[in-house]
């Protein structure tokens, strides 16, 4: 996976040499993530800032929050989405230069 990661960075830098190339961390559905999932954040936090980009963690704004997640059980519902753009533009400013 780690090269997976790395390659589409990389190629997203090739083709958008010019572009501020943001990542967010991975998520999770309203239960605990699992531990692999921290380990994929530090792959795609290592990937994002090799190529220039900026890594912003957003946390995990799911978890307990079932009330969020829509009836496929891993995607947000209306809720979760309009929490998570609250999220991330509470974070954006914070990580930016």
């Amino acid at each position: 996976m780690t090269a997976g990661i790395a390659q589409t960075f990389t190629s997203l830098r090739k083709s958008l040499p010019n572009s501020k190339i943001i990542a967010l961390s991975p998520l999770w559905d309203d239960d605990n993530p699992p531990e692999r999932l921290s380990k994929i954040a530090e792959q795609v936090r290592a990937a994002v800032t090799r190529v220039g980009g900026q890594y912003v963690d957003i946390g995990q704004p799911f978890t307990g929050r079932l009330d969020l997640i829509g009836p496929d059980g891993v995607h947000p519902n209306d809720a979760g989405y309009e929490l998570l753009a609250e999220k991330i533009d509470s974070e954006l400013p914070k990580n930016l230069p």
